[in-house]
């Protein structure tokens, strides 16, 4: 009996869980101020993306870093008393892993070189420098070819041109006055 009643204890508990999950969605909390509980929240959920060279800073033994998961005891643990620093270092680490959705030109590609233009400006100029010099490369090689083309391009139409008679320079013939002549 003693089992069944943990049992039905734990359904109401997963019922409860459930409902509110549903309910909160229908509540208005934008005008109530954000609180502490809630930011130890937030680092609850961050904390997945915690790189494994920082556990050490946020008290996870080093013995424990390789292939080790946070469970929830020990994210609980972790979020009780968080310093700047360790906050710091958490979401960091979230955003580092969200800027490997970064492609080409969007935001976010965008957003992870103004991270890098401010936490490693020497590296980001470097890897800059190399990459534009290839582009310099090859777009003098695109110039030229250009230009070679349009050589080529200009020939060809001189070509196709049908030889028309060139207008012949007029002749002017002035009269001379008959008087002039018989002289």
């Amino acid at each position: 009996m003693e089992k069944q009643d943990k049992r039905n204890k734990e359904i109401a508990l997963e019922k409860t869980v459930e409902d509110i999950k549903k309910q909160i969605l229908e509540v208005d909390m934008s005008d109530r101020k954000f609180g502490q509980d809630e930011d130890k929240m937030i680092y609850f959920f961050l904390l997945p993306f915690l790189r494994r060279e920082h556990f050490e800073a946020v008290g996870i033994s080093e013995e424990k870093t390789a292939y080790h998961h946070l469970t929830d005891e020990e994210k609980m643990n972790i979020i009780a008393n968080l310093t700047g620093k360790q906050k710091a270092i958490i979401r960091r680490d979230f955003l580092i892993a969200n800027f490997k959705n970064a492609s080409g030109s969007n935001a976010t590609a965008s957003l992870l070189l103004d991270f890098a233009e401010k936490h490693m400006p020497e590296e980001l100029a470097a890897i800059k420098n190399g990459h534009n010099e290839v582009y310099e490369k090859r777009h003098q090689r695109i110039e030229e070819k250009k230009v070679v083309l349009l050589v080529q391009e200009k020939a060809k139409q001189e070509a196709e041109q049908p030889d028309e008679p060139q207008p012949e320079a007029e002749v002017h013939t002035e009269e001379i006055p008959q008087e002039e002549i018989a002289a």
